[in-house]
């Protein structure tokens, strides 16, 4: 068994921290999370000289392998002289302060979003304890882009290639147009220099209106290039303003509200440690948390001590998924996918993200989802005691096991592998509680 220490310090809210106590005697089970805060919970026993208070006290908890650091939110007296207190873990304190910004992120890295988000709120007053974010490394993912990406309209627009007008027939050209004279001769010689220079008027007239026709039809052409490609343009620029991500103080955002959307993309985990003789926290941030430990095992009747519950979550069982992203009525991006084959009823299960704006993202989720929804049952919670199999300090939230029951309960032989959500470890045993999730990751 573990050897746990519970320290008590004071944060004045400057990055410094005050001892109140080095050994306080408590029941104490902190939790470790992926992509959130973490906790502890403590019964402290009666007869002690310490002072508590939420949002001032920060309990920390250790013992050979780590340390877990909580911020005091909630006390309760327990009515026998002891006392029930809670904490939430050092990034859980953030969560519920307003975002009072006016950011905006485009093709940016979430993972820095995040870092950024969590440094500027422990950068205000009164409220900085102690987080380093100097691990930050690039995680290679983009937000704030459109999707499907657009590119920059070129403009090609010819301009309009006008054609003269041909020379006006003139009078004074036809010999005979002016003749005076009324012999029938004279008047015979001007009626047909009359008559030609009427019939190459008329003729000068439908040259003319062609050529104009022609020119009309070009300066249409080309104001129509030009007022597509404005469109074309103002299309694109929408399309930047749209994708990109905003966090406005005027919308009331959460610190936690921000942390959220960038979960969606990376991952996260606090790990706390001495900095001489007080705490300080750490975070890391990447796409993905964790590992796949193959020479570790997690087996039913050895050091998995319960054997586990199994939902076969019939709720989220599907053989068709349909997908819905942006859009509305039947501009909406949509796609599904189909099991090609299953030996029961057909199901279909709905899901919908209004933040996809691509029909291969729409159809890539479909397909993931429907593979999860395929695999059954569910097992989301062991119990472990600290064995060769896997020892505790060898696996860690956002890490993969092989989870194995050959046991033959309703759910028949178990053989799979299970990430680690949470840990909650406890000061009374050697045991620990996992919420795990299947390894394929679902939807």
């Amino acid at each position: 068994m573990s050897d746990w220490r519970i320290w008590v310090f004071d944060a004045d809210g400057n990055g410094g921290f005050k001892q109140v106590e080095d050994d306080l005697r408590a029941v104490a089970e902190p939790t470790r999370e992926l992509s959130s805060p973490g906790a502890i919970s403590l019964k402290i026993k009666p007869e002690q000289d310490v002072k508590l208070r939420p949002w001032k006290s920060v309990i920390v908890t250790e013992n050979e392998r780590e340390l877990q650091f909580g911020v005091v939110s909630d006390m309760a007296d327990d009515g026998d002289g002891g006392l029930s207190v809670t904490c939430v873990g050092v990034t859980g304190y953030w969560d519920s302060e307003p975002a009072d910004v006016e950011w905006y992120a485009r093709d940016k890295d979430p993972a820095k979003v995040l870092r950024d988000i969590y440094a500027w709120a422990q950068s205000q007053t009164g409220k900085n304890l102690g987080m380093d974010f100097s691990g930050y490394e690039d995680s290679g993912i983009r937000i704030g882009n459109p999707d499907p990406p657009v590119t920059r309209p070129i403009r090609r627009i010819r301009p309009p290639k006008r054609e003269r007008i041909p020379p006006e027939p003139n009078k004074k050209a036809y010999k005979d147009y002016y003749l005076k004279g009324s012999k029938p001769e004279q008047v015979a010689r001007r009626k047909n220099a009359r008559d030609k220079y009427q019939a190459d008027m008329a003729d000068w007239r439908k040259r003319r209106k062609v050529v104009l026709d022609k020119n009309k039809a070009e300066e249409k052409r080309y104001n129509d290039e030009r007022e597509a490609y404005k469109k074309a343009v103002e299309d694109y620029s929408q399309a930047i303003q749209d994708a990109i991500y905003r966090v406005q103080w005027w919308e009331n955002p959460t610190v936690g509200s921000v942390v959220e959307d960038m979960a969606k993309y990376v991952e996260y985990r606090t790990t706390t440690r001495w900095n001489g003789n007080v705490p300080d926290n750490r975070i890391t941030i990447d796409e993905h948390i964790g590992a796949k430990r193959p020479t570790l095992r997690f087996v039913v009747g050895e050091n998995v001590t319960e054997p586990p519950p199994v939902d076969w979550a019939g709720e989220s069982y599907a053989t068709r998924v349909v997908f819905l992203g942006s859009g509305e009525g039947k501009k909406m991006i949509r796609a599904e996918a189909v099991a090609s084959r299953h030996g029961g009823l057909a199901r279909t299960v709905f899901i919908s993200d209004k933040s996809v704006r691509s029909k291969a993202a729409a159809q890539k989720r479909a397909e993931r989802a429907l593979k999860w929804r395929q695999a059954m049952p569910l097992v989301t919670e062991l119990k472990v005691i600290d064995d060769d199999n896997a020892r505790f300090g060898t696996f860690d939230v956002g890490d993969e096991i092989r989870l194995i029951d050959s046991s033959g309960r309703w759910a028949g032989t178990i053989d799979m592998w299970v990430r680690i959500l949470a840990i909650t470890e406890t000061t009374e045993a050697p045991v620990a509680t996992l919420t795990v999730t299947r390894s394929d990751k679902g939807e």
